[in-house]
């Protein structure tokens, strides 16, 4: 089918007399997007398919309000704002004179090559930037407005069986998945609905994927935000980040994933959501397995690809979880480390600094490295620890662990959440320590020399047989000892 009149003449370099580039077209089932170089116009289709409803110019002009209002919420400052598509006889244009006829989101034009999606599968990412968008979609879940009202689980509920629906004629195996489905789901609808209570179901991305996330001025940044049905926006916050955590492990990469949802569990202090994070990737798998099928007909290997992380994600650990502390002075290298082995482990980490600093934010009035907000973060620490061994995460602990109380308690909680326990001592030198101290320019850790001066006369290493000593932050070891 041709494209309409308006959309072949904006095509045309005659619409466009600011720029001599050639004008190209991106076409989705739902809108056009007119690439002019510089510049991006989405013109929503006037269509409804049940799940969304362009299908008159009222509806077509709030929706592009709103995907401009809700997709800067997330940080983007890609969204320029919404121009008037204006006739003039035969020929149209973008915010100048005539007749309006349309409406058009106005965006930054970004490069394909700096999509997210792209720079990974060119081996052109930076694992930093999950540290921004962690913090970035935390920022904006903790600011976006609760929903109380229906039910969250059942609508959950009632998207996943539609995917298991489409997949049943393709794969056989559906039928076991829709099973093990509404066993998980039996399982934590309580929970769930006890966040949604908790008012941990918000105004989400809802979309928020690699193939939704592009660098602007080397930053990373989210866009195409659902704004056109509440229903699929509304969601639990941990669904959303849930998407992207889904994303990494689809594309190979746990130690990515792993990143991130740390990241973001520290940001939010949403550690009691994990045990939710599984059941809520799983569904994400299942909606691009679904989606995989819809665009070819048939099941292929890409539907079999996220089917098989879907069961993966469904069934329960299949081993007890671990929970790893790594110790050392400060400046020994224990958060390099701990993203050394977040992968292998498929461990949520979680850094005894950044805790710090959010609990200084609540008791400004106690000197931060005081012993008042030592014992504060210790508990924060080891109440993380707890809630995420008892969702049968793995959890590598990033602390100094100077004392043998502080150790024994780590020892404790392993041994109380049924979860194997290992020391590692970062044993790196004296003089390595120091360095880095002094090299450090906006770390979470705002130790200085005079602390770390501090540790060396107040505190001893572990005795050699209970713990690992490690020479090496730039290397996870290859096996660790049995653990206890």
């Amino acid at each position: 089918m041709s494209n309409p009149a308006m959309i072949q003449y904006l095509l045309q370099t005659t619409a466009w007399p600011q720029t001599s580039q050639h004008i190209t077209l991106h076409e989705t089932h739902i809108s056009w997007v007119i690439l002019t170089g510089s510049h991006a116009y989405k013109i929503k289709k006037p269509v409804n398919l049940g799940f969304v409803d362009f299908s008159t110019l009222a509806k077509r002009q709030h929706y592009c309000q709103e995907e401009v209002i809700r997709n800067r919420r997330f940080g983007s400052t890609i969204y320029l704002g919404v121009v008037p598509v204006r006739r003039q006889g035969d020929s149209y244009n973008m915010d100048g004179d005539g007749e309006i006829v349309d409406y058009a989101v106005k965006m930054r034009q970004f490069a394909d090559h700096d999509l997210l999606l792209t720079r990974l599968q060119n081996h052109a990412f930076e694992a930093a930037w999950l540290d921004e968008l962690a913090t970035t979609l935390a920022h904006s879940h903790d600011q976006a407005q609760p929903h109380h009202a229906g039910d969250a689980a059942v609508r959950l509920d009632q998207h996943m069986q539609d995917c298991l629906t489409t997949l049943m004629p393709h794969m056989p195996e559906a039928v076991q998945w829709h099973q093990q489905w509404q066993q998980r789901m039996a399982q934590l609808a309580p929970v769930l609905q006890q966040r949604q209570q908790a008012s941990m179901v918000r105004c989400c991305h809802g979309d928020y994927h690699l193939g939704n996330l592009t660098l602007i001025n080397d930053h990373p940044q989210a866009f195409d935000c659902i704004e056109f049905n509440d229903e699929l926006a509304t969601i639990d916050t941990m669904n959303d980040a849930a998407f992207l955590f889904m994303d990494l492990l689809a594309h190979q990469r746990p130690d990515l994933a792993m990143r991130f949802i740390s990241r973001y569990l520290e940001q939010s202090g949403d550690d009691q959501g994990a045990g939710t994070l599984r059941l809520f990737a799983a569904y994400r798998a299942a909606v691009r397995a679904k989606v995989s099928i819809l665009q070819t007909g048939t099941a292929n290997a890409k539907t079999q690809h996220y089917c098989a992380l879907m069961e993966q994600l469904l069934n329960e650990a299949p081993r007890p979880p671990q929970l790893i502390a790594i110790g050392g002075y400060s400046g020994s290298g224990k958060s390099h480390l701990a993203l050394r082995g977040c992968g292998p482990m498929q461990a949520v980490i979680v850094r005894s600094d950044a805790l710090r600093r959010r609990l200084h934010r609540q008791f400004p009035h106690l000197e931060r490295y005081g012993e008042a907000m030592n014992a504060r973060t210790r508990d924060a620490v080891m109440q993380a620890a707890r809630q995420l061994l008892a969702a049968r995460w793995s959890v590598i602990l990033d602390a100094t662990f100077l004392t043998d109380e502080w150790r024994q308690r780590a020892r404790n909680i392993a041994t109380e959440q049924g979860a194997g326990y290992q020391l590692i001592w970062l044993d790196t030198p004296p003089e390595t320590q120091l360095q880095r101290i002094r090299q450090r320019r906006g770390d979470v850790s705002e130790a200085d020399e005079a602390i770390l001066r501090q540790q060396w006369q107040q505190f001893t290493p572990p005795p050699p047989d209970q713990a690992l000593f490690w020479p090496d932050s730039n290397r996870w070891p290859d096996r660790l000892p049995d653990a206890v």
